[in-house]
Protein backbone atom coordinates (compact mmCIF):
# COMPACT_ATOMS: atom_id res chain seq x y z
CA UNK A 1 0.00 0.00 0.00
CA UNK A 2 2.55 2.69 0.89
CA UNK A 3 4.05 1.71 -2.62
CA UNK A 4 0.65 2.63 -4.36
CA UNK A 5 0.54 5.69 -2.23
CA UNK A 6 3.97 6.66 -3.29
CA UNK A 7 3.06 6.42 -7.17
CA UNK A 8 0.24 8.38 -6.71
CA UNK A 9 2.14 11.50 -4.95
CA UNK A 10 4.92 10.90 -8.09
CA UNK A 11 2.02 11.20 -10.24
CA UNK A 12 0.29 13.95 -8.59
CA UNK A 13 4.01 16.10 -8.16
CA UNK A 14 4.59 15.22 -11.88
CA UNK A 15 1.75 16.19 -13.40
CA UNK A 16 1.97 19.55 -11.58
CA UNK A 17 5.64 20.25 -12.78
CA UNK A 18 4.07 19.73 -16.56
CA UNK A 19 1.47 21.90 -15.59
CA UNK A 20 4.19 24.54 -14.55
CA UNK A 21 6.32 24.28 -17.79
CA UNK A 22 3.56 24.48 -19.68
CA UNK A 23 2.33 27.91 -18.19
CA UNK A 24 5.98 29.15 -18.25
CA UNK A 25 6.96 28.08 -21.83
CA UNK A 26 3.81 27.48 -24.07
CA UNK A 27 1.62 29.86 -25.83
CA UNK A 28 -1.59 29.31 -25.10
CA UNK A 29 -0.51 26.48 -22.66
CA UNK A 30 -2.29 27.78 -19.47
CA UNK A 31 -5.37 26.03 -20.70
CA UNK A 32 -3.22 22.42 -20.63
CA UNK A 33 -2.15 23.51 -17.30
CA UNK A 34 -5.03 24.09 -16.07
CA UNK A 35 -5.70 20.58 -17.13
CA UNK A 36 -2.67 19.49 -15.67
CA UNK A 37 -3.29 20.70 -12.63
CA UNK A 38 -7.01 19.58 -12.50
CA UNK A 39 -6.18 16.03 -13.16
CA UNK A 40 -2.99 16.50 -10.15
CA UNK A 41 -6.30 17.19 -7.77
CA UNK A 42 -8.15 14.43 -8.77
CA UNK A 43 -5.10 12.25 -8.10
CA UNK A 44 -4.53 13.38 -4.82
CA UNK A 45 -8.43 12.92 -4.65
CA UNK A 46 -7.94 8.84 -5.49
CA UNK A 47 -5.02 8.79 -2.93
CA UNK A 48 -6.58 10.32 -0.04
CA UNK A 49 -9.66 8.37 -0.28
CA UNK A 50 -7.57 5.32 -0.46
CA UNK A 51 -5.70 6.06 2.47
CA UNK A 52 -8.55 6.83 4.09
CA UNK A 53 -10.14 3.44 3.31
CA UNK A 54 -7.35 1.58 4.29
CA UNK A 55 -7.43 0.55 8.08
CA UNK A 56 -4.62 0.65 10.45
CA UNK A 57 -4.97 -3.44 11.05
CA UNK A 58 -6.05 -4.58 7.66
CA UNK A 59 -3.66 -4.43 4.20
CA UNK A 60 -6.59 -4.70 1.76
CA UNK A 61 -9.36 -1.87 0.77
CA UNK A 62 -12.72 -2.61 1.81
CA UNK A 63 -15.74 -2.84 -0.41
CA UNK A 64 -15.91 0.66 -2.42
CA UNK A 65 -19.33 2.60 -2.43
CA UNK A 66 -20.03 5.88 -3.69
CA UNK A 67 -21.31 8.50 -2.12
CA UNK A 68 -24.23 10.20 -4.42
CA UNK A 69 -24.23 13.72 -2.89
CA UNK A 70 -20.50 14.05 -3.49
CA UNK A 71 -19.87 10.93 -5.89
CA UNK A 72 -15.66 10.39 -6.25
CA UNK A 73 -15.25 6.81 -7.12
CA UNK A 74 -17.17 4.32 -8.76
CA UNK A 75 -16.20 0.70 -8.02
CA UNK A 76 -14.24 0.60 -11.43
CA UNK A 77 -12.19 3.66 -9.85
CA UNK A 78 -13.80 6.04 -12.57
CA UNK A 79 -14.85 9.46 -11.66
CA UNK A 80 -18.70 9.55 -11.22
CA UNK A 81 -21.18 10.73 -13.93
CA UNK A 82 -21.55 14.50 -13.13
CA UNK A 83 -25.56 15.95 -13.83
CA UNK A 84 -24.95 18.66 -16.37
CA UNK A 85 -28.38 20.45 -15.39
CA UNK A 86 -25.91 21.16 -12.31
CA UNK A 87 -23.24 23.25 -14.37
CA UNK A 88 -22.07 26.06 -14.24
CA UNK A 89 -21.56 26.38 -10.83
CA UNK A 90 -20.37 29.83 -9.52
CA UNK A 91 -18.41 31.13 -6.72
CA UNK A 92 -16.61 33.84 -5.27
CA UNK A 93 -12.81 32.84 -4.13
CA UNK A 94 -11.05 36.17 -3.04
CA UNK A 95 -11.55 38.52 -5.13
CA UNK A 96 -11.96 36.01 -8.63
CA UNK A 97 -14.99 35.49 -9.74
CA UNK A 98 -15.01 31.16 -10.25
CA UNK A 99 -17.15 29.79 -13.26
CA UNK A 100 -16.86 26.02 -12.85
CA UNK A 101 -18.47 23.89 -15.85
CA UNK A 102 -18.38 20.26 -16.83
CA UNK A 103 -16.42 19.09 -19.13
CA UNK A 104 -17.19 17.17 -22.61
CA UNK A 105 -16.68 13.64 -20.58
CA UNK A 106 -19.87 14.51 -18.17
CA UNK A 107 -17.00 13.35 -15.53
CA UNK A 108 -14.63 16.37 -15.19
CA UNK A 109 -14.90 19.98 -13.94
CA UNK A 110 -13.42 22.94 -15.53
CA UNK A 111 -12.72 26.56 -13.78
CA UNK A 112 -12.64 29.93 -15.41
CA UNK A 113 -11.59 33.31 -13.43
CA UNK A 114 -12.64 36.38 -13.87
CA UNK A 115 -11.46 39.56 -11.53
CA UNK A 116 -13.33 41.41 -9.47
CA UNK A 117 -11.90 44.50 -12.13
CA UNK A 118 -12.20 42.80 -14.55
CA UNK A 119 -16.31 42.11 -13.51
CA UNK A 120 -16.96 45.30 -12.51
CA UNK A 121 -15.44 46.83 -15.99
CA UNK A 122 -17.96 44.54 -17.91
CA UNK A 123 -21.06 45.96 -15.18
CA UNK A 124 -19.76 49.52 -16.30
CA UNK A 125 -19.73 48.80 -19.85
CA UNK A 126 -23.41 46.63 -19.51
CA UNK A 127 -24.53 50.02 -18.37
CA UNK A 128 -24.45 51.53 -21.85
CA UNK A 129 -26.98 48.79 -23.23
CA UNK A 130 -29.74 49.54 -20.28
CA UNK A 131 -31.49 51.94 -22.91
CA UNK A 132 -31.60 49.40 -25.93
CA UNK A 133 -34.59 46.43 -26.87
CA UNK A 134 -31.36 43.75 -27.35
CA UNK A 135 -27.91 43.03 -27.57
CA UNK A 136 -25.16 40.23 -28.20
CA UNK A 137 -22.10 39.91 -26.26
CA UNK A 138 -19.79 41.01 -29.24
CA UNK A 139 -21.28 44.39 -28.83
CA UNK A 140 -20.22 44.49 -25.35
CA UNK A 141 -16.89 43.27 -25.63
CA UNK A 142 -16.01 45.60 -28.48
CA UNK A 143 -14.48 48.57 -26.15
CA UNK A 144 -13.41 46.28 -24.03
CA UNK A 145 -9.79 44.97 -23.11
CA UNK A 146 -10.50 41.61 -21.67
CA UNK A 147 -11.04 38.08 -23.12
CA UNK A 148 -13.84 37.25 -24.35
CA UNK A 149 -14.92 34.36 -21.74
CA UNK A 150 -15.15 36.61 -19.30
CA UNK A 151 -17.87 38.76 -20.38
CA UNK A 152 -19.71 35.74 -21.40
CA UNK A 153 -19.15 34.77 -17.67
CA UNK A 154 -20.21 38.06 -16.29
CA UNK A 155 -23.08 37.43 -18.66
CA UNK A 156 -24.53 34.17 -17.74
CA UNK A 157 -23.31 34.81 -13.65
CA UNK A 158 -25.77 38.04 -14.44
CA UNK A 159 -28.45 35.94 -15.87
CA UNK A 160 -28.41 33.48 -13.44
CA UNK A 161 -29.40 35.99 -10.62
CA UNK A 162 -32.06 37.26 -12.75
CA UNK A 163 -30.56 40.57 -13.73
CA UNK A 164 -30.31 39.91 -17.57
CA UNK A 165 -32.76 38.24 -19.76
CA UNK A 166 -32.07 36.41 -22.58
CA UNK A 167 -34.87 36.00 -25.06
CA UNK A 168 -32.98 33.71 -27.23
CA UNK A 169 -29.55 31.86 -27.29
CA UNK A 170 -26.84 34.78 -27.28
CA UNK A 171 -29.33 37.47 -27.01
CA UNK A 172 -29.45 39.73 -23.89
CA UNK A 173 -31.87 42.34 -22.52
CA UNK A 174 -31.54 44.39 -19.81
CA UNK A 175 -34.04 46.66 -21.11
CA UNK A 176 -36.37 48.14 -17.55
CA UNK A 177 -33.41 47.16 -15.25
CA UNK A 178 -31.85 50.78 -15.34
CA UNK A 179 -30.74 50.58 -11.32
CA UNK A 180 -30.18 46.49 -10.85
CA UNK A 181 -26.63 46.80 -12.07
CA UNK A 182 -25.86 50.11 -9.66
CA UNK A 183 -24.37 47.87 -7.15
CA UNK A 184 -21.46 46.13 -7.99
CA UNK A 185 -20.71 45.23 -4.05
CA UNK A 186 -24.27 43.78 -3.72
CA UNK A 187 -24.39 41.37 -7.09
CA UNK A 188 -20.37 40.41 -5.65
CA UNK A 189 -21.62 39.86 -2.04
CA UNK A 190 -24.81 37.81 -3.34
CA UNK A 191 -22.25 35.49 -5.12
CA UNK A 192 -20.24 35.44 -2.34
CA UNK A 193 -22.89 33.73 0.05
Amino acid sequence: MKKLMADFEAARDRLLDLGKDLVSSDVGGWTKAQRLFEMAKQIDLVRTELKDMVSPEKSILPDCTVDTANPILKRNGKTAIKVRSDYPKFSIRGDTLVKIGLGRDLRSEYEHFVSRGAFETVLRRLDVFTKVDEFVADEVQEELDLPTYQTYIVLAVLKELGLVDSPRRGVYSLRGRENTLLSVDRIWNQLAQ
